[in-house]
Order: structure tokens, then sequence, then C-alpha cells
């Protein structure tokens, strides 16, 4: 059934010609008053990898543990999340017992980024991504660029089973227009993008994901 909508005078061109590009033309702001005006998403496939190691010396003044994964990762987690570590370790040395096993990566999920304008004028940046299935915390790592302007975003929250996560950051004043650009990073130890998934997996990007936008 198709519904007429009556637009009322006071909505201005500019208003109607951001309505008919759909609703992608806008995001979540937050607490923020605003639009925040996206051009696309750049999105990349995320693979998983296997714990071969767990380091917990020291955890109990320090609450941290280091956890290697058999595509060369290392991270430093909470040791909250030491359980689940543990068990996902005790997995990897069983599937090495069972005959005809393969050890490839599988695909985990979906990650994006994108970097667009917030009411007319750079920049917003947005990036998220959605999962096969449950995650329990995540790091992730975008550095935003343009004119006169640098930032890198960090968020690590505990997700305790969600299976895809958002978050953005503008950069609250207006930047000159120009070449804008946001990068996951894939990255080494302490600065790369990963989640940790239920079953004590890591799941990663597998290259840095950059959108580059003329803003």
């Amino acid at each position: 059934m198709v519904k007429n909508w009556l637009i009322p005078a006071s909505v201005s061109a500019a208003a109607l010609a951001l309505l008919a590009s759909g609703p992608n033309a806008f995001a979540a702001t937050g607490p923020h008053t605003g639009h925040a005006v996206r051009v696309h998403s750049t999105r990349l496939k995320m693979y998983t990898a296997r714990v071969v190691a767990v380091d917990s010396a020291g955890h109990a003044k320090t609450h941290k543990i280091t956890v290697r994964y058999d595509n060369g990762r290392k991270i430093v987690a909470s040791d909250e999340l030491l359980p689940y570590y543990t068990k996902a370790l005790a997995a990897t040395r069983a599937r090495k017992l069972r005959p005809n096993t393969s050890d490839e990566p599988m695909s985990c999920g979906t990650a994006w980024v994108n970097i667009g304008e917030y009411n007319g004028r750079p920049a917003n940046m947005e990036t998220g991504f959605e999962s096969n299935t449950g995650v329990l915390q995540i790091d992730w790592n975008v550095d935003m660029n343009g004119p006169n302007y640098s930032y890198s975003y960090n968020a690590a929250p505990y997700l305790w089973g969600d299976t895809s996560w958002a978050g953005s950051h503008h950069s609250h004043t207006a930047y000159p227009h120009g070449q804008w650009q946001a990068k996951l990073k894939h990255g080494s130890f302490g600065s790369g993008t990963y989640i940790t998934l239920d079953n004590g997996l890591g799941c990663f990007p597998g290259s840095d994901l950059t959108d580059t936008e003329w803003l």
C-alpha cells in the first residue's frame, strides 16, 4: 500500500534532498544534536585465529594476561576472560591430536568503517562489525586524518554475547573541506583491532581497512 505523506512547507530543499537519498544518509549521533552524513561504508571480512599460548604470570597484581594466536598476533586482555582463553587453548591442543583437522581460518564476521560529514562539515567517523557468533570483548582502533586534523579512536567494551557493535566519533569543530580518511587498523601488538568470540577464538580483520573521501 502506497502512503502519501504531507511534507511541511518549512522543510528545506537540502533536507528534502537528504531524505530522498534514503535512510543510510543519516547515522546515529549519540547525545549530540545534528546529522552525520555518510558517503558510503567500506567493509572487510574478518577471520578466526586460534589461541596457542596464554601467559597469566603476575595477573593477580596487574589483572592482565597476554594471549598469542596462530596468526602471529598477540593481545593483552583482562584476566576476567582468562577462563575463556584457557578453554580455547585446550581446544587448540585437542585439535592437534585429531587427524584430518583443518586449521584454516574461518570467516567470523565483517568489519566496516566510513568517514563523512557532521552538520555539513568534516568530519564524522563511524565504524563497527557484525559477527557470526557471540562476542565477549573487542579492542577497536581507527585513525582519522584530514586537513589540520588527526585523531586516534579506541573503543574496548565488553559485549557479553552481542553479535554486532557500532561506534562513532566526530571532530566537534568544523574543519576544512578536503581529503579525509578513516583507517581501521589491523596493526600489531598494542595497536590493532580484534574481537574475542565467546568460544575464546580471536577474530581479526585480514588487513587495514581504509575509507578515503573528498568532503
